[in-house]
């Protein structure tokens, strides 16, 4: 059964942050998606959740995140990073 997205919107983070045009267009758009997504059946989620891993393990897409990761904590390797993530996404699609 589909959960009512509304009802857990406007946070009072959300509020403070709908201030800023940007911001407030980006949250729009996520609850559009939300209410979307939320009628999905769990085939449809499983499919969606796929496509976002596929796109995740695209080597370009996954040296930008293994590079943000290092960058962004200062902690490991891009290049173990790299194998990491493409590792993971080998092991899911082989079940």
């Amino acid at each position: 059964m589909p959960r009512d997205v509304n009802a857990v919107f406007p946070t009072k983070l959300e509020k403070t942050m709908t201030t800023d045009p940007m911001v407030a267009d980006l949250l729009a758009r996520a609850r559009a998606a939300q209410a979307l997504y939320a009628k999905f059946n769990q085939a449809e989620v499983d499919d969606v959740v796929a496509a976002i891993a596929w796109v995740v393990l695209e080597p370009g897409r996954n040296q930008h995140l293994s590079e943000r990761a290092v960058e962004d904590t200062g902690l490991g390797d891009i290049d173990d990073k790299f194998k990491k993530i493409s590792l993971s996404g080998v092991n899911r699609t082989q079940r």
